[in-house]
């Protein structure tokens, strides 16, 4: 009897590790694998600056080496977002002088069978990303006046990625998110005594990220943007808002009087990767006078020759 009772335990108890066993192989978790993704902005790069000329220096490699008199793209910014909700998982920022090594090429680690969507931003100078929340925004600077300081010049693209398709490293070319707008005053130089300046009413200081690649709206239009004054007649800023329409306030004010002359263009609207020129006269006396309200085409082989021109 007491044979019997032992091997009934014993039975049951293997029983229960065989039960146990098998659950525990049907629950296991999934163990996702890990996947390599690289991103190359070289040739980008390289095609920007205009450094594929047969005189440019060329590295060990073989690759066409940076020439610091030519520098252009300073700064390079990587998002990594997790969709629906758009997570930040990796925020990256390379400039020239700390990674000049690597500049250009990213490599990040993900879990493969997943979505992400990739933000690349290429610029000239520092960019001020708000990276919190969704969407994520990209803030113009204000100066001491309270004054808008001109976006600089700013590529982006965005990419959606799923990590199993293998298709590495990736090479995407970025595209120029701001217009350019430029102000000829053609009597602006011919009497000393008057001050010229351009104000810009419109412009946005803020745009989220998302919205600056597809080309839709920004937010937060509510100072002047003042246009740099790059010669007596030229004033010239870049300018994010390329989906609605910009004042533009031309002023000519007497050094010692504080007399003035004003002109006001309405309904100016800036392109991407494109310049806006407003040109014309503001009648300045004892300045020589100017019959000219010629459309002036302005070439800058940075920008789509196809610029867009309007007279005052």
């Amino acid at each position: 009897m007491k044979k019997n009772a032992l091997s009934l335990l014993v039975a049951g108890m293997c029983l229960f590790a065989c039960t146990k066993d098998s659950n525990t192989e049907d629950t296991a978790p999934e163990v996702k694998k890990k996947y390599p993704i690289s991103v190359d902005l070289t040739e980008f790069i390289q095609k920007t600056e205009s450094l594929d000329d047969p005189g440019a220096r060329k590295t060990g490699n073989g690759k066409t080496g940076r020439d610091s008199s030519l520098r252009k793209i300073t700064d390079i910014y990587y998002l990594l977002l997790y969709p629906p909700s758009n997570y930040l998982l990796t925020y990256r920022h390379q400039n020239i002088d700390t990674d000049s090594a690597h500049f250009g090429e990213i490599r990040d680690t993900l879990y493969s069978n997943e979505n992400y969507i990739i933000y690349l931003l290429a610029s000239d100078t520092i960019v001020n990303i708000q990276r919190s929340g969704d969407p994520y925004y990209i803030n113009t600077g204000i100066n001491a006046s309270g004054d808008f300081v001109p976006f600089k010049d700013l590529f982006a693209t965005k990419i959606p990625i799923r990590t199993d398709t293998g298709n590495m490293p990736l090479q995407p070319i970025l595209t120029r998110a701001v217009g350019n707008l430029q102000v000829e005053v053609l009597d602006g130089g011919l009497n000393p005594f008057y001050n010229i300046s351009v104000a810009v009413s419109g412009e946005y200081s803020q745009v989220g990220i998302d919205n600056l690649i597809q080309g839709t709206s920004g937010v937060g239009a509510s100072r002047i943007l003042y246009l740099q004054k790059t010669s007596s007649t030229l004033f010239s800023s870049n300018i994010i808002n390329t989906t609605g329409t910009l004042t533009v306030t031309i002023t000519a004010k007497h050094k010692y009087t504080g007399d003035e002359i004003q002109k006001v263009v309405n309904g100016v609207v800036c392109y991407k990767n494109k310049r806006t020129t407003v040109t014309g006269s503001m009648g300045i006396p004892g300045a020589a006078p100017s019959s000219s309200r010629d459309f002036q085409v302005k070439v800058n082989e940075g920008w789509d020759p196809n610029d867009n021109n309007i007279g005052f």
